[in-house]
């Protein structure tokens, strides 16, 4: 489905070539049908024998195609210009709980679970659009420990090393000329990932969850109620079921800086005392509203916010920080990760991370089309795929002269998976793109059948 350019910049060849060429095959074979299971997917014996030897082969680990991915996304950044570039790091929990496969471990803090865990950073554009993966993690969670320990253990013994793992991966692949700023949720709020990347001079948008004893004697909520509001806007808020209607909230805007102290715990003695940041908050004051239903985000920054353009700008930062909860969306829903079956944890790890490469990519699509509308559809459909999308799209056996648009492609993409295209439906989201992918593999490879000497 995606041409070469954009679908397999991926290289394998110094592990060996038959390989290599084995992955670019099958990574075309699963961005066409990816969230079947394998043998639906592929549906020919042989591609479904490749892809089991594939993912089997001992030398295929995931570290190496999560590196390679990385390589690639690297790839894209490095003939650019001086850039900016938004990391959202985030977790998820995958879960394979109904196969029967010796060295699954919990996945979760439900017992009888079974499974991976899964800690990503996805880069994203200025616009952002996801371009790749950074980083990526697969382990499973040992036994709990105790509540009671955890402040004593330094964070190397915590799980929660994985936002400081993730973050110095992230950070040692970014090319000199691109300037990175991550972006987290609430479970990052942690005082030696905050000081970590402070040291590194590296900047962040992390949504606050504690509320963090100050240098002054001051609580931080206590700060910032005492702070005037700089600002009053409107936000849109998404339906999420009939409890919660989509809604315009009224937000008001307040910033502070604040120096926050380290908490106590044998296990922080080595960060420094204090660390002054940055503080946005953006609470919701919406009449009718429920208070605990109300939007209230506190956000911990590195990032100047001394006007409200500037905390303005951190807030729409840390809004594309969902678009990692989208990546994970699409890997376990779009690609199906839970439905895939395979023997061993070496082979189910393999998939994942080669999934986790799929899922990104279909992602992009959606994103590009959206900021880069006016593009040729030619970064992603081949001649024929083009031609075929508009016939079956016009209803017309003859095919257009010209390609269309990249967002023009992507919007008859997806209204073979569903999109109506209403006039406030707004632009179609990942699912019906991913839908009409696959309905568009069917469509080409009728095409060729009829068109191929016509089409050359």
């Amino acid at each position: 489905m995606l041409c070469p350019s954009c679908a397999s910049s991926i290289n394998l060849c110094d592990i060996d070539k038959r390989l290599a060429k084995r992955f670019d095959i099958l990574l075309g074979k699963f961005i066409e049908n990816p969230n079947d299971s394998i043998p639906k997917s592929l549906k020919t014996w042989k591609t479904i024998k490749s892809a089991y030897r594939f993912f089997h082969n001992s030398r295929i680990t995931d570290d190496i195609l999560i590196r390679e991915s990385v390589k690639d996304t690297v790839k894209k950044l490095a003939g650019e210009p001086s850039s900016f570039l938004m990391i959202a790091h985030d977790t998820t929990h995958i879960d394979y709980s109904g196969l029967q496969v010796d060295g699954l471990g919990r996945n979760a803090t439900i017992e009888n679970t079974k499974g991976f865990l899964v800690h990503s950073s996805l880069a994203l554009t200025e616009a952002g659009v996801p371009i790749g993966l950074l980083s990526q993690n697969i382990w499973t969670r040992e036994e709990p420990v105790a509540e009671r320990n955890k402040k004593q253990l330094p964070m190397e013994a915590k799980e929660s090393v994985k936002w400081l793992n993730s973050f110095k991966e992230s950070l040692s692949s970014l090319p000199p000329n691109v300037r990175g700023i991550s972006v987290c949720d609430r479970e990052a709020d942690i005082y030696e990932l905050l000081c970590a990347m402070s040291a590194e001079k590296h900047d962040f948008v992390i949504r606050s969850s504690h509320n963090r004893k100050l240098a002054c004697g001051s609580l931080l909520e206590n700060k910032i109620d005492g702070k005037s509001v700089l600002a009053e806007y409107e936000h849109e808020v998404q339906r999420v079921h009939e409890v919660h209607p989509k809604r315009t909230a009224k937000m008001r805007l307040r910033v502070c800086e604040a120096e926050i102290m380290r908490p106590e715990g044998r296990g922080k003695l080595e960060c420094p005392e204090t660390l002054r940041l940055n503080i946005v908050s953006a609470r919701e004051e919406t009449d009718g509203i429920n208070k605990s239903d109300r939007i209230s985000w506190t956000l911990l920054t590195t990032l100047p916010a001394d006007s409200a353009e500037r905390a303005m700008k951190v807030l729409d930062i840390y809004k594309h920080r969902w678009k990692i909860e989208r990546f994970h969306y699409v890997l376990k829903s779009g690609c199906g990760i839970e439905k895939k079956q395979l023997k061993t944890v070496h082979s189910l790890k393999n998939t994942l991370a080669f999934l986790s490469i799929v899922a990104y990519k279909l992602l992009w699509l959606k994103y590009e089309a959206q900021a880069c509308p006016g593009q040729c559809c030619e970064v992603v459909l081949s001649k024929t795929e083009w031609q075929a999308l508009c016939c079956h799209s016009n209803k017309s056996s003859i095919p257009p002269v010209h390609p269309p648009s990249l967002s023009e492609a992507a919007v008859m993409i997806a209204k073979l998976g569903g999109f109506m295209a209403r006039k406030n439906d707004g632009f179609p989201g990942v699912k019906a793109i991913w839908g009409g992918i696959r309905i568009l593999h069917g469509i080409h490879e009728t095409f060729l059948i009829f068109y191929k000497e016509k089409c050359g």
